[in-house]
């Protein structure tokens, strides 16, 4: 990531100047997944809407929810 950024924002031509949405949503499903398998729970989906399939969240076994929407 330091060699796509300077200080928080992104360099041109770096994989953050475009897409940076969809991107720092994969790295944060990537993330969710990792404390998952590690932790059990589930993820669970808002099925409705046009974008639906970003606005996730993680269930653990303690009760903590970890949203994730993009």
């Amino acid at each position: 990531m330091n060699e796509h950024s300077d200080h928080g924002v992104a360099v041109a031509g770096g994989l953050l100047a475009t897409s940076l949405g969809p991107r720092l949503f994969a790295l944060g499903t990537h993330v969710g997944e990792t404390v998952r398998q590690a932790l059990g729970g589930a993820w669970a989906a808002d099925r409705d809407g046009p974008t639906a399939e970003m606005n996730i969240a993680l269930h653990l076994p303690d009760g903590s929810i970890i949203p994730s929407s993009a």
